[in-house]
């Protein structure tokens, strides 16, 4: 097949496109593998929850682009958005429209419908939805290894009944994070961390690790005890993907036993800092918190080199 020609003067996003056409039409031409059959378990595997599929069609390290800001980076991954369709939507059902398989991929439109009876982004609405939208797959050694997905994700969220323009993952993530020292450190709150911590969550602390939240609530029972007016304040936030950090500053007066120390009723300043890394659902999963513990000391008066602080 003769090859189109591109202009020098295309952007390299349309030359791309152009190519990738004239690469499929060239595949499609010389026959493709049975990839029309793969792109069809495809579908079977989100209608029928199917993990075994899951197992036989996609690759180990597949990566999957959606229109909401997630990216799939893994099998795992993709198995447990595959989950989380059934969980979320009562009824969740994809219907197949025009698949188009080649030599190196295939294309698949589709109609997905079901009932909002799950969490997402909000309380269940109880509303139905009949959503349009498609997927391009690159597929090597009988598995895919790239889907790009593309829906109108406004118009979802409008069926839905919820905001169209929610805040982006990466924010909620950080929001989710300052609760850690703004309300499960300084209103002293198990509860609050129960709600934003992943089951298997491991908090580690200058190197000392605590997991799951009964691990977490042994490390906190003293802190608060020998600091009950224990203040932080967050500062210097960043977050990307499925990570964020922040510094903090704690205040407090120690007034209990604390690392062996009797209470002082010294009033106490710390800077340090927090990093946190979330799953799909957006709970923390790792928490890694690390202050220096020689500045505590100096100001307890057990180590020489502090101040009293506010002097």
């Amino acid at each position: 097949m003769k090859h189109m020609h591109i202009p020098r003067t295309l952007s390299c996003g349309a030359a791309a496109f152009l190519l990738a056409i004239d690469f499929g039409l060239e595949s499609r031409a010389q026959g493709a593998p049975d990839h029309e059959a793969l792109i069809r378990g495809f579908v079977d595997m989100f209608n029928d929850n199917d993990m075994e599929i899951a197992d036989r069609i996609l690759g180990e390290n597949v990566v999957r682009f959606h229109p909401r800001d997630e990216v799939i980076r893994s099998r795992d991954d993709f198995k447990a958005f595959v989950r989380s369709c059934h969980e979320q939507f009562e009824g969740f059902h994809v219907e197949a429209g025009e698949i188009v398989a080649t030599r190196t991929g295939g294309f698949l439109t589709w109609t997905v419908t079901g009932k909002h009876t799950g969490t997402l982004d909000g309380p269940a609405t109880n509303k139905t939805f009949a959503l349009a939208g498609s997927d391009n797959f690159v597929i090597v050694g009988g598995k895919i290894v790239h889907d790009v997905a593309g829906w109108n994700a406004v118009e979802f969220y409008r069926q839905l009944g919820v905001d169209p323009c929610p805040p982006p993952k990466a924010y909620r993530n950080l929001l989710t994070l300052r609760r850690v020292p703004l309300e499960v450190h300084n209103e002293q709150s198990m509860a609050v961390a129960r709600e934003i911590f992943a089951a298997n969550h491991e908090f580690v602390e200058n190197g000392r690790q605590y997991r799951g939240i009964e691990g977490f609530q042994r490390r906190c029972e003293p802190l608060f005890a020998a600091f009950p007016d224990l203040r932080l304040e967050v500062s210097d936030e960043i977050a990307e993907g499925d990570r964020c950090s922040h510094r903090w500053v704690a205040t407090g007066t120690h007034s209990g036993t604390f690392l062996g120390i009797p209470a002082t009723e010294k009033r106490v300043r710390v800077e340090g800092m927090c990093q946190a890394r979330f799953d799909r659902e957006g709970k923390i999963v790792t928490t890694i918190v690390s202050w220096d513990s020689a500045q505590l000391l100096q100001q307890l008066g057990v180590m020489p080199g502090a101040r009293p602080v506010g002097k």
